[in-house]
Parts: C-alpha cells; structure tokens; sequence
C-alpha cells in the first residue's frame, strides 16, 4: 500500500510540473529561444553517438541560460534538454508538412562522434535550424516544436500520440491541459480513497494492506 501511495504521489508530482510548463509556454509562446551549449558521445549499444545540450528558455532569461546558472530540473521557464541528430531529423519531417520551406535548412545527415570538428560543425547547423524555427510565428507554435523542446520528450509524445492535428499544426493545449487536468483530479481521488483504505486497515486486528 505505501509503495502505491509512493509511486501514485511520484506520477501526480510529474503531472503537475507539465501541467505547469505547458501552462507557461503557452503564456509566452513566440518567445521561446533554445541555445546549443554544447555536443558530447554517449555509448549507445556498440556504437558512440552524439548528443546535443539544449538550453530552453524565455527571451528574458538567457543571460541565466548562457552564464550556466540553470539545472536539469525544477525550473518552468528555463530548463535544459538532450537531443540526437534523429530527433532533429524527426523534427524537421514534421515541420515540413507544416511549411515545405523548412526543407532547405540543413541537418547533418551524420556526425562523427570522434572528431571535435564534426560536432562543432553539426553543432552549428542544428543551432542554425534551431535558431530559424524558432523565429518562425507559425513553426514556433506548433506541436512538433512543443514537443521537441519539452524536458520530458517520450512524456509528452504519450501525451499528444494520436491526437488530430488541424491542417496548420498550431499546438493548442486546450485538450491536453483538459486531459491533464482530468487526469491529476482522477489520481487526487484516487490518493485519498487509498489513504482512507490504509487508515481503515490499521484499524483492524490484523492489516490486510501488508503483505
């Protein structure tokens, strides 16, 4: 029972940052800026990859951003994010049905994981493309950049998966929040319905709620 209550307050906690961050990127949508910090290797499997340090954050903060002042977490309105050339391919697939133009931004078609040279210089493409979205007043509201520059990638993708896009892709949280909203509310429930069992069950002779 406590390892429920545990895992149900860990589920609700991460609700209720996206609930947050979508909140406030919405509040401030067009003023977003994401800042290419710095290319690393990771191993992946048998293979070095790279991957790309992404600093998000709102026009106003970038001094904080670029001085190195943000963490991985518990921020809103800055945050920091990994990505690989495949995300950014990905990306930039979704954004071409959105504005065809985009397909003439390039994106490295590979990185060599062990030359300095190499990720400097993808380094600098992808923060070019970055950069051009991001300037963009309909690319930088649609989905696929929301869902891009979100700390919690896979969290969000779940979240939007399925769902029908209008015909310009403008990301509109209504139904998301909606959904959120619903489903912290479900899980409220749900916690004091669970503590109110795990009080009953100390009430007993013996405690059913351990096993």
């Amino acid at each position: 029972m406590s390892a429920e209550l545990a895992a149900m307050f860990v589920e609700r906690k991460h609700l209720e940052y996206h609930i947050e961050q979508t909140s406030l990127w919405m509040h401030h949508i067009g003023e977003w800026k994401a800042y290419i910090c710095d290319a690393d290797v990771i191993r992946s499997g048998n293979k070095e990859v790279a991957i790309f340090v992404i600093v998000v954050n709102l026009v106003g903060i970038s001094k904080r951003a670029t001085s190195g002042e943000l963490s991985s977490s518990g921020s809103t309105d800055a945050w920091i994010i990994t990505r690989k050339l495949e995300d950014f391919e990905e990306l930039q697939r979704e954004l071409i049905q959105i504005l065809s133009s985009i397909r003439s931004l390039k994106i490295p078609s590979r990185v060599n994981p062990n030359s300095a040279a190499s990720l400097q210089k993808a380094r600098e493409d992808l923060q070019l493309f970055l950069s051009t979205v991001l300037a963009d007043e309909l690319l930088s509201q649609s989905e696929p950049v929301f869902v891009f520059l979100n700390k919690s990638l896979e969290f969000v993708k779940h979240s939007t998966s399925g769902k029908e896009l209008s015909s310009r892709n403008v990301f509109s949280t209504s139904e998301i929040l909606k959904k959120w909203r619903s489903q912290l509310i479900d899980w409220q429930d749900q916690d004091r319905r669970m503590k109110a069992i795990g009080m009953f069950c100390w009430t007993l002779p013996f405690n059913p709620c351990i096993t």
